[in-house]
């Protein structure tokens, strides 16, 4: 037996099969997320059609048998009604949030698979070292929870510190060709400037968002102080799929592609 066989059965026995694992259950909570969003979406409007309708065909009855319908009614009718419109909003503005939200985690936690079954990406191939609070020495007996917390903040730095974008594309360097075309990333960016404008600026396109969009030639669907909250319906489910065929594609990279995570992450033992 020589040594690459060797290496493969030490692989094999004790990190693919878990971070093969790992991964795919990851996905699987990332699919069951997206299509939790889809189905919220969908008994929203839903239910604001059918709101809509009710208004229409109580207003239309009320001009007809202004006797039967009292002031007061008509009023509760046309707050109803704008309610309704106020709910639609929300609960758009809502899935779409967490579309992008499941799969920040999904990416997010793809980083903590790799790291955790492959600790050596952690560090500087120069300097091997990692940051430990002193609690999680002194005080905790558990060596698997100072493991965790030192994945998980390399993670979040990771996460915060830069675009989606670009720790998607980090996910490529550890041994396991990604193959996404500009196309995903372009996705990938224009989801997470909606989210950020929805959340910080009450889904109102400023000069802020339009640039984020241009540096990466990426041709805004949005005029400046244009409300992105009105068109959300229209781009939920194919953004929601898109990110899901993106997701797809990076799980299925890293899972087939496991053999070249561990062949580099050996080179950084030296």
């Amino acid at each position: 037996m020589d040594k690459n066989d060797c290496d493969l059965k030490e692989l094999n026995s004790k990190n693919a099969c878990n971070l093969r694992s790992a991964l795919s259950k990851n996905f699987f909570d990332f699919q069951k997320e997206i299509g939790k969003n889809l189905k919220m979406q969908l008994h929203a409007v839903t239910l604001s059609q059918l709101g809509h309708a009710f208004y229409l065909e109580t207003q239309s009855t009320a001009e007809h048998n202004a006797d039967l319908f009292p002031y007061k009614f008509i009023a509760d009718l046309n707050q109803f009604h704008e309610y309704d419109d106020i709910f639609s909003r929300s609960i758009k503005e809502k899935s779409y949030i967490d579309m992008y939200n499941s799969f920040e985690a999904f990416i997010s936690k793809c980083f903590c698979c790799v790291y955790y079954f492959f600790p050596y990406f952690l560090v500087d191939s120069k300097d091997k070292r990692v940051t430990v609070h002193f609690d999680d020495i002194f005080n905790n007996t558990d060596i698997e929870i100072c493991k965790t917390r030192i994945i998980e903040q390399k993670v979040k730095d990771i996460i915060q510190s830069s675009t989606i974008r670009n720790a998607v594309e980090k996910l490529s360097t550890y041994g396991a060709k990604i193959p996404l075309l500009k196309s995903d990333l372009d996705t990938i960016t224009l989801i997470s400037n909606n989210r950020h404008i929805l959340i910080h600026n009450n889904g109102v396109v400023n000069n802020i968002y339009i640039q984020n969009l241009l540096k990466e030639q990426i041709t805004p669907l949005y005029a400046i102080e244009e409300d992105i909250s009105e068109k959300l319906s229209e781009v939920i489910t194919p953004h929601s799929k898109h990110l899901e065929k993106i997701g797809k594609s990076i799980f299925e990279s890293l899972s087939s592609e496991i053999k070249g995570i561990y062949y580099y992450h050996k080179s950084k033992l030296f």
